[in-house]
């Protein structure tokens, strides 16, 4: 029998990747430990550079996370093994027929059986899954132990793939949104837009918006300006650096400006091949290769702090997909804590942003590269604009977007759930 008080709840929170490669999911288990709950999150290996981040941010946590699937250097017998069952599911994902069991599951992640197995032997209150490939894991658990079924969706993730150019991939992941989010008793997505998407599959009801904002203690005490004779210094992150990013966007509107100082700093994972396509870009533009300067992966936690030291925050989410269309990603709310001024492509998912900050920001449409080199020209010249726009932003993350703020309706809707 489910009692009242938080201490006696156990909630289990399931992903597909690690900690630091989910700033999310671990901002919900440090939400709902503080509000007495008791959490279990079970990852696992997604990246090299996030396992060598992983225990140190984990030593903080008040909560135990349990990695399953093998990785490269812990169980390699395990990984390499779910690799290869992962690979032969997906090649025969295409002609799998569509009723049989766990067509979807095993074709969607490498690490779905162990997820699965894991969850299964965590007796909880609520299971939370976060990305398609954790929900049959969570239903499962859920159904044996007669307990809650949630799913954070932190992207339109059916709307991340073309229905006629990635087959089977968005086949698949359609098929596990149909089959278990109308099962959900608990539903939380990253933008309103995406929950507007979702709201049909989720049996005509509206999912519950929870933005990927960050806490303020992240951030430095105080907004710091460059200096007017230093250079406008641009910035951009993700967990890896790669194309259809707007990152040619910026080197292009660069090029316009060759007599001014500017530069534009990149932090991410880059495969050699791109790194060469953008060193030839740079040079196409008459750019010297110091005023792009890439960066190694960081924690998720130091990101905003790294991030005040530039200028501006870049978040060009381009128009490929309804997902892209639809976020409001979680770079833009580091930049809005740091104290960025922030350019936006003009994408529906972003516009609310665009229009709190109004003139504090530079929107632009996609690939216009005179419109978004004529606003770093205004920003170059005009210092106390950008300023001003400085200002705007970090008031936004002082008083509006940030987690300290956002986690009580994430950890309001749970008491809620419970009765509470």
């Amino acid at each position: 029998m489910m009692r009242n008080d938080p201490s006696q709840k156990t909630v289990c929170i399931l992903t597909t990747g690690q900690p630091s490669t989910n700033p999310r999911v671990v901002k919900e288990a440090d939400a709902l430990s503080e509000a007495g709950y008791r959490v279990m999150v079970i990852a696992s290996f997604w990246a090299d550079w996030a396992s060598s981040f992983d225990p140190q941010l984990m030593s903080s946590r008040k909560w135990q996370c349990q990695m399953v699937g093998g990785s490269p250097t812990s169980e390699p017998w395990i990984y390499f093994w779910s690799r290869l069952r992962f690979k032969v599911a997906r090649l025969f994902a295409p002609i799998w027929p569509k009723g049989m069991n766990q067509r979807p599951e095993i074709a969607i992640s490498r690490t779905s059986e162990e997820l699965r197995k894991a969850a299964e032997s965590i007796p909880a209150d609520l299971y939370i899954a976060h990305y398609p490939a954790a929900l049959p894991a969570a239903f499962f658990a859920a159904k044996k132990y007669r307990a809650k079924l949630g799913f954070d969706a932190e992207d339109f993730h059916s709307g991340e793939f073309n229905p006629k150019e990635d087959q089977p991939l968005h086949g698949l992941i359609s098929d596990l949104e149909q089959k278990y989010i109308p099962r959900c008793d608990h539903f939380t997505v990253a933008s309103p837009l995406i929950g507007k998407a979702y709201k049909p599959i989720w049996n005509g009801k509206s999912p519950l918006t929870i933005l990927n904002v960050f806490p303020k203690n992240l951030r430095p005490p105080k907004l710091s300006m460059n200096s007017s004779g230093e250079a406008l210094k641009l910035f951009w992150f993700s967990q890896s650096i790669g194309e259809r990013r707007g990152i040619e966007d910026v080197i292009e509107a660069m090029g316009k400006l060759t007599k001014e100082q500017i530069e534009f700093h990149l932090l991410g994972r880059i495969l050699p091949d791109y790194k060469a396509r953008l060193d030839s870009l740079i040079s196409q533009k008459g750019l010297r290769s110091s005023q792009v300067v890439f960066h190694k992966p960081l924690p998720p936690e130091e990101l905003v702090r790294y991030s005040a030291q530039f200028d501006i925050g870049v978040s060009l989410e381009q128009p490929i997909n309804l997902h892209k269309k639809y976020c409001l990603s979680n770079k833009l709310f580091t930049y809005l804590l740091a104290g960025n001024a922030l350019i936006l492509t003009n994408l529906e998912g972003q516009r609310m942003i665009a229009e709190e900050l109004k003139d504090a920001c530079l929107e632009y449409s996609p690939g216009d590269i005179a419109q978004l080199a004529s606003g770093l020209s205004h920003w170059i010249q005009d210092r106390d604009s950008l300023l001003r726009s400085r200002q705007r932003s970090w008031e936004l993350g002082e008083n509006k977007y940030n987690w300290d703020l956002e986690k009580e309706k994430f950890v309001e809707s749970i008491h809620h759930l419970f009765g509470h």
